[in-house]
């Protein structure tokens, strides 16, 4: 893929199955936010295959079973945070109680309850990323695509995530996140992959990318040639 004469991916594949949590990891610039835009149709993909479903081919079929977290989420401001949801739940022909119930299931979940009746334009970068979750898991959706989740979250938000991707994995979601936050990559993520030139460097789990490396931080440096402290002149 590329944007006009700057190719960004090249030769890029892999799968995931369901139950799975992969990290997708990366430099700046290495393609995750494009990979992610790719897989959830807002780019024009190459072969991408949803549940069976090739998403350029059978686009709603395919997009029916995919949730997207955006690193910039975007709300319509002028609609409270439970109208926003209904106005999606709508969009997708949702039955009026399955979804109302589902509503309220996820503002408890995400702690939105306090605020689901103020108008987002109002609501903090935290609360935003929170209800962008909500958004992307209202359908219930066999696939989810999150990228850069955990920002912006303050420390109990972000126990809260981890503890809902892990019952998600739980429940046969194939989860597919994008992070630069290795940390929490190798304490979520079952298999991990490292970006750069745009192809898959590095793939494994974290056991054996620290068995083969001895840290995962060490990996990330040395298959993305990012460069020590000690290699800079000051």
């Amino acid at each position: 893929f590329s944007y006009g004469q700057k190719r960004v991916l090249r030769d890029l594949g892999f799968s995931i199955r369901g139950g799975e949590i992969f990290g997708l990891l990366g430099a700046n610039g290495a393609g995750k936010t494009t990979t992610l835009r790719l897989l959830s149709g807002l780019l024009t993909p190459g072969q991408i295959l949803v549940g069976g479903h090739d998403l350029a081919l059978e686009p709603e079929q395919a997009k029916s079973k995919l949730g997207f977290l955006a690193d910039n989420v975007a709300l319509f401001d002028q609609l409270t945070g439970r109208e926003h949801l209904q106005y999606l739940a709508s969009l997708r022909s949702m039955p009026f109680r399955q979804s109302e119930q589902r509503i309220d299931r996820l503002l408890k979940v995400l702690e939105l309850e306090s605020v689901a009746n103020e108008l987002c334009h109002s609501y903090s970068l935290g609360m935003t990323r929170k209800l962008g979750l909500a958004s992307a898991l209202l359908h219930q959706p066999e696939v989810l695509l999150l990228d850069e989740p955990f920002s912006g979250l303050d420390p109990p938000g972000r126990h809260r995530l981890k503890q809902l991707l892990a019952q998600m994995a739980t429940q046969g979601v194939a989860v597919l996140l994008s992070t630069h936050e290795l940390s929490v990559a190798e304490e979520v993520c079952g298999r991990l992959g490292i970006l750069s030139h745009g192809g898959l460097v590095l793939t494994g789990t974290p056991e054996d990318l620290r068995e083969q490396h001895g840290d995962l931080e060490f990996a990330f440096m040395a298959h993305t040639q990012t460069r020590d402290l000690g290699d800079l002149d000051f």
